[in-house]
Formats: C-alpha cells, structure tokens, sequence
C-alpha cells in the first residue's frame, strides 16, 4: 500500500499467503495385512498435496494393532500386529478434522497344528464321506475373527482309489 500526500510518502506491507487445504487423502494399503508380533509400513497420501499436513493416527482397537510415527509430519507409520483380529486404522487431518482417512488391518494370528482322523475305515456303499479338520488353535466362542486363516486345502493322495472336493468330501 502507498500513499502520497503533499509530498509526505506513507507505505505499508502486507504479505499474502495462499495455502491449499487438505481436500483428499487415503491410507496407502487400504487393506493392511500383517501378521502377529509383525510391523508392516504404510503411508498417508494426499491429493493434492496440501499446505498443511499435520495428522493424529489412531486404532480403534490398540489390543489388535498399535500405530508408531516415524517422521516429524507422520505421513509414514509402522503398524505392529499385537494379537490376531481385524481392526481399523484413522489418519485424522488437523487441518480439517472432518477429512479422515480410514484402512483395515488384518492381524493374522498362525496356525499351529491341523488334525483329521488318522484311521478311517469307510463303507462306501454310503457313497460318500464327509472329512472335518480341526484346525489350531481353536476358535474362541463368541470371536467374530480372531486372525487364524482356516482354510483348508484338500488333495488325495491316489485319485484312483478315492476323490476329495474342495469341501472336504470324500
């Protein structure tokens, strides 16, 4: 700003800045696969980069997976696999709370033994039979998921004396 006035110069500065809000940003895997007592890295992306990128990580369930910063804006977090479940994790924009970015994280617990019958005699006038693996360790009741893969992959040893289905069916 100027100003002359019979001669008598005034001025003053006034320095603008334009920033670019946080519009658009998502967890980089949406899906985190990690297994038990594991870290697996992922990151926070903008589009576009904004001015500010300043965010609060949280889990929803710290029992299942934990979040742990690496650099001082947090865009890149290790999440560390605490016990098997499914989870989700929030990236929260301090520039506009009402911008999060949301991912699922499944902690996958292992498998520790796999057990069918180990003598069977079978009558197969019956025709068919139907094998049930249990497979360890054991569902806890009333858990949703607790982050052991059972599934099971099935194959006969000699297709000429008897088939499997991928159900189990003799």
């Amino acid at each position: 700003i100027y100003q002359n006035v019979r001669g008598v110069k005034k001025f003053d500065t006034c320095y603008i800045t334009v920033t670019t809000p946080v519009s658009d940003m998502y967890i980089d895997p949406e899906v985190i696969k990690v297994n038990e007592g594991e870290v697996k890295e992922v990151q926070l992306v903008f589009n576009p980069e904004p001015t500010k990128k300043d965010v609060l990580w949280k889990s929803s369930d710290e029992s299942i997976a934990t979040i742990e910063t690496f650099d001082d804006n947090k865009l890149k977090v290790a999440i560390h696999g605490v016990k098997g479940g499914t989870t989700t994790i929030n990236a929260i924009s301090l520039d506009n709370i009402n911008k999060v970015a949301i991912a699922t994280v499944k902690v996958r617990k292992p498998v520790t033994g796999i057990s069918l019958p180990t003598n069977l005699t079978l009558d197969f006038a019956l025709g068919q039979y139907q094998l049930v693996p249990t497979v360890l360790p054991e569902k806890p009741a009333g858990v949703d998921d607790d982050g052991v893969d059972r599934t099971v992959i099935w194959k006969s040893m000699n297709e000429d004396i008897a088939t499997v289905s991928n159900s189990g069916l003799v």
